[in-house]
């Protein structure tokens, strides 16, 4: 039932970003209200917020998005549901690496390191197996879709 929900989630919101946006204002704020015992998963997928500062603003921004553990390092995938576009959260990244994330009620400190092509093409297959709606988004776009990995400083 999970893999249904988010197969048909993800294909709703896949061509619809607006959608993408206002979820996720709903689910940060039960996210964070409950420290992640609300939406601290979807489905089986983790889910982290991340903080990031504004490129324009300098104000700090929140996000919720899924992410993949490997060998204890985490990823995050800046697919944006396959959009031609990055996420604006990415955006902030390439501008400031540093960042925050918090996973349940733990808050860690990060440097948000973009992955080579080669680095990626390593680990993709593995992101693959444990959210199989990445390659569809991959398939969907022209962009190469980022994956960054959080290292803890």
């Amino acid at each position: 039932m999970t893999k249904f929900l988010m197969n048909f989630i993800g294909k709703r919101f896949q061509s619809r970003p607006y959608l993408i946006v206002s979820f996720g204002k709903i689910h940060k704020w039960l996210y964070l209200i409950s420290s992640g015992k609300i939406f601290g998963n979807l489905g089986n997928l983790p889910v982290l917020i991340l903080n990031t500062k504004g490129r324009t603003t300098g104000r700090i921004i929140k996000t919720v998005l899924v992410y993949f553990s490997d060998q204890g390092k985490i990823f995050i995938i800046a697919s944006f549901g396959g959009n031609p576009k990055n996420p604006s959260w990415f955006l902030n990244i390439q501008k400031n690496p540093y960042i925050s994330i918090q996973i349940k009620n733990e808050k860690i400190n990060c440097f948000a390191r973009i992955l080579s092509k080669e680095e990626k093409d390593l680990i993709w297959p593995k992101i693959i197996l444990f959210y199989s709606g990445y390659e569809r988004y991959q398939n969907s776009t022209s962009r190469e879709i980022p994956v960054i990995e959080l290292e803890s400083r």
